[in-house]
C-alpha cells in the first residue's frame, strides 16, 4: 500500500533520479549532547530526552542521532537476536526513539549543509547554504564541565537562542545547524527552553573517523517536506487498513483491544501533540 500511495510522487521527484557521488567527511572529535525537548507546547510538564552526536573536524562535521552513531553495533545485535530468538528486536538491540532522523553533513569552511533522511525505502537529500546566524557575543564568563565559557545570542527559525561556547577546544562548531562562533558550543537553548542541548562529553578520537555521504535522490527542500507529509499519510492509511482488516491489533493501556475509531482518535491526538518542532518557521 505504501508503494501504491507513493508511486506518483516518487516518479515525479526522481525522474530522472539524481544521486550524488560519495564524498568523505573527515572528523577528529566526538561530541555527545543531551537534548531535552517539549514536542507539545500545550503540555510543558511533559518532556523527552535523547543523546545526539556531533562528529567534527577542522572544516567538516556530521550531526546524527544515537541509532546512526551506533549503526554497526545495533546491526550486529540484531543479527545475534535473529539467530538466538528468531526476532529482530530493535529496542533490545540498542536502538532508541529519536526526533532527529535527519543526518546533517556540514561543510564549515565552504558554508553549506547537506540534509539527508531515509523516507520509506529511499534516501532523499537537499543542499542548502549554512545558516548565516548573526551572533551577539557577551562578556560574561562562567565554567561548564571544567571549561571556561561565555554566552552568545542569536535567532533562528522562529526562536531566540542562548549559546555558551568555549575557546579552549579547537572546534568552531555546535549541535544541530548551529556554528559560527569562535569555539565549541557546549550548551544551547531557546529562551523558552523548549529545546535544550547540553554537552555530555567530548573525545579526541585516536584515529580520524571518516563518513561517506550516502547515495540519495537529490530534491529541493520543498519536495523533501512534501515527501515527509506523504510518508506520514501513507503510514496512517496502512495502519488503519491493517486495524480494520484485523491484521494489526493495538492494546489499550487498561487492557483490551482498541477499536478502529479509538485508533483514529489516538492517531489524531498524537498528531496534535506534536505541535512544537524545533524550527517554527
Amino acid at each position: 500500500m505504501k508503494k501504491a500511495l507513493f508511486t506518483w510522487l516518487i516518479l515525479f521527484l526522481t525522474s530522472p533520479l539524481i544521486c550524488v557521488a560519495q564524498e568523505v567527511y573527515t572528523t577528529d572529535y566526538e561530541v555527545q549532547y543531551e537534548l531535552t525537548y517539549h514536542l507539545d507546547s500545550t503540555n510543558l510538564k511533559s518532556s523527552a530526552t535523547e543523546t545526539l552526536y556531533l562528529f567534527t573536524g577542522s572544516d567538516q562535521s556530521v550531526f546524527m542521532n544515537h541509532n546512526t552513531a551506533h549503526a554497526e553495533e545495533i546491526e550486529v545485535n540484531l543479527e545475534r537476536l535473529q539467530r538466538t530468538t528468531g526476532v529482530r528486536d530493535w529496542e533490545a538491540a540498542g536502538a532508541r526513539n529519536s526526533i532527529f532522523d535527519k543526518l546533517f553533513y556540514k561543510n564549515l569552511g565552504n558554508e553549506f549543509v547537506w540534509t539527508i533522511e531515509k523516507i520509506l525505502d529511499k534516501k532523499y537529500g537537499y543542499q542548502e547554504p549554512a545558516i548565516p546566524l548573526e551572533w551577539e557575543v557577551g562578556e560574561e564568563i562562567q565554567s561548564f564541565s571544567g571549561y571556561t565559557v561565555q554566552p552568545a545570542t542569536t535567532s533562528f527559525a522562529g526562536r531566540n537562542y542562548v549559546a555558551w561556547f568555549t575557546m579552549e577546544v579547537p572546534i568552531l562548531d555546535g549541535p544541530y545547524l548551529f556554528s559560527g562562533l569562535p569555539g565549541l558550543i557546549v550548551e544551547l537553548y531557546d529562551t523558552e527552553k523548549h529545546y535544550h542541548f547540553k554537552m555530555l562529553s567530548i573525545e579526541k578520537l585516536k584515529e580520524t573517523k571518516t563518513w561517506k555521504l550516502p547515495k540519495y535522490a537529490k530534491v529541493t527542500r520543498e519536495d523533501f517536506i512534501e515527501l515527509k507529509k506523504k510518508e506520514v499519510e501513507a503510514e496512517t492509511v496502512e495502519l488503519l487498513h491493517d486495524v480494520s482488516s484485523g491484521r494489526t491489533k493495538i492494546g489499550k493501556a487498561g487492557g483490551g483491544i482498541m477499536s478502529e475509531s479509538e485508533v483514529r482518535r489516538s492517531i489524531k491526538k498524537k498528531k496534535e501533540s506534536k505541535n512544537n518542532p524545533i524550527e517554527l518557521e
